[in-house]
């Protein structure tokens, strides 16, 4: 392209080389392009050729033609114009915005504009998507069941969403200009709590984040139990502000409390419970010792003078068994009842060694029935001792008493041992009788059976009390069984049982 003078060539030149945005030169008058560069034919997909001697207003470039002669008539007062944001069209019709800065010069005593144009689509989108974000961000914070607020560094509430005056029991945007501190119904922690959060360290970000809970006092001076999130933000382009969230805990502190209150009630109830089966059982035992006492006596002198024959001698066979059944019932109940009230502490068991101890209490049922008792290597866990030596002696008295009446029938137990989670799962399976799966709640609830006295005696306990080992040690006791299929009895353990009511916890356990 080329210019009168020389001097509009060199400024031109200069122009067009150092200005990456789009450069025009045009009559004021009627619009006319003199001169383009390179990037404004990029920006509006025009050739040189297609814009040299035609008007914007020809070519529709612009697209509000009102808005150009509003741009020239401030050029004219002005002399000058700087990022003036504009609109224009493209010769595909597509529509963008650009920042227009523009200068007056003449040429040949005629005003022409010099006008450079950047294209701000990217800076536009970018906007576009901060402004979509904020709604966002504001719609999300509105509608958040906690509360929000904004604190300037006295505790001056700048900004607050709907949940927060909510929480206090005050209009939206009321308690805007108060001081957050006022809310707490400990002054003397809120001075704390100034001094806490100026002196936190910031991270790397040079942010500062905590968190505290108190009692804050509503609108209507009732109390609420509240936690506090906040992060202290510093910034470059203002002061520093406070952003905190605000959860009402008083609900779930209110459950707590009368959970704990409920425990302890029935804690206190199960006790009294347990103290009264445990007189009550023991009370019954010199009663049940006296009747059989005195049955036996009679029976001799009965069976000295030759009378006890025919129905008596059976009637004396009830009396006898029924005060045998009655005391098993009340040792099974006093066993029971001593499970909390004779409890020891946890500590290491080795539970192959507990069931050593079992086998030898059995030895003479093992060897009158011929049985065979199999026992893996077995875990060292934190228990309470005795109540594992009645645990396993329950569960291979029973593995060993639920066995078929068949001749040549040899009753088979396995104890073994696997880790399962954090603990181990013991079980202990029988090729016994078996149990319909209907019945696997039943058999664990207290004098529950599902046999007559005179097939399998039992007093309908021992797995109740079992039940409630396993329980106390944080453990579980389940069964898997099928009718005349055995049946596995499975206790898990946990590696660190509870600490109880009364109770003091476990010592740690060296390493194995």
């Amino acid at each position: 392209m080329s210019f009168p003078t020389a001097a509009d060539a060199d400024l031109l030149s200069l122009a067009f080389a150092t200005t990456p945005g789009a450069i025009t030169v045009s009559r004021v008058r009627d619009g006319v392009y003199i001169a383009v560069n390179h990037g404004f034919c990029e920006l509006s997909g025009y050739t040189q050729a297609e814009v040299l001697g035609r008007s914007s207003l020809e070519l529709d470039i612009w697209y509000d033609g009102d808005e150009r002669r509003r741009f020239v008539d401030r050029l004219l007062r002005d002399g000058v114009q700087r990022n003036a944001l504009c609109r224009f069209r493209r010769k595909s019709g597509e529509v963008f915005y650009g920042h227009m800065s523009a200068r007056l010069f003449d040429r040949d005593g005629e005003p022409h504009i010099f006008a450079v144009t950047q294209d701000i689509a990217e800076i536009m989108r970018a906007q576009e998507q901060a402004e979509i974000s904020e709604a966002r961000l504001r719609a999300l914070v509105a509608h958040l069941p906690h509360g929000v607020r904004e604190l300037d560094l006295s505790g001056t509430i700048l900004l607050e969403n709907p949940a927060h005056a909510r929480l206090f029991g005050y209009r939206p945007g009321e308690l805007v200009g108060t001081c957050a501190l006022d809310l707490l119904a400990d002054q003397e922690f809120a001075s704390r709590l100034v001094e806490r959060v100026l002196t936190q360290e910031p991270d790397s970000t040079g942010s500062s984040a905590g968190s505290y809970t108190a009692d804050m006092v509503r609108k209507d001076g009732s109390l609420i139990h509240v936690r506090v999130d906040w992060n202290l933000l510093r910034s470059p382009d203002g002061p520093p502000t406070i952003i905190s969230v605000l959860t009402d805990l008083t609900a779930s502190v209110r459950a707590e409390a009368e959970r704990r209150r409920y425990v302890e009630e029935l804690t206190r109830s199960n006790g009294e419970l347990e103290r009264y089966a445990y007189i009550a059982a023991h009370d019954l035992r010199e009663p049940i010792r006296t009747v059989t006492s005195y049955a036996q006596l009679m029976r001799r002198r009965l069976e000295k003078d030759g009378v006890l024959t025919g129905e008596t001698a059976e009637l004396f066979d009830y009396l006898e068994s029924g005060a045998r059944r009655m005391s098993d019932v009340v040792d099974d109940l006093l066993a029971y009842s001593r499970l909390q009230t004779e409890a020891v502490p946890f500590a290491s068991v080795d539970l192959g060694v507990v069931v050593e101890s079992v086998q030898a209490s059995l030895a003479r049922t093992i060897a009158e029935t011929g049985a065979e008792v199999q026992a893996s290597p077995l875990p060292v866990v934190m228990a309470d001792e005795p109540q594992m030596l009645q645990l396993f002696q329950n569960l291979l008295t029973n593995a060993l008493r639920y066995q078929p009446h068949t001749p040549g029938h040899v009753p088979v137990v396995k104890v073994t041992a696997a880790r399962q989670g954090n603990g181990w799962s013991i079980a202990i399976a029988d090729n016994g009788i078996g149990i319909d799966p209907q019945f696997f709640d039943r058999i664990f609830k207290l004098f529950q059976r599902l046999h007559g006295q005179r097939d399998y005696p039992g007093t309908g306990v021992g797995l109740a009390i079992c039940r409630r080992i396993a329980e106390r040690h944080g453990g579980t006791l389940t069964v898997e069984s099928q009718p005349g299929a055995g049946s596995t009895f499975r206790l898990w353990l946990p590696d660190e049982p509870p600490v109880l009511v009364g109770e003091e916890p476990p010592p740690p356990q060296p390493p194995s």
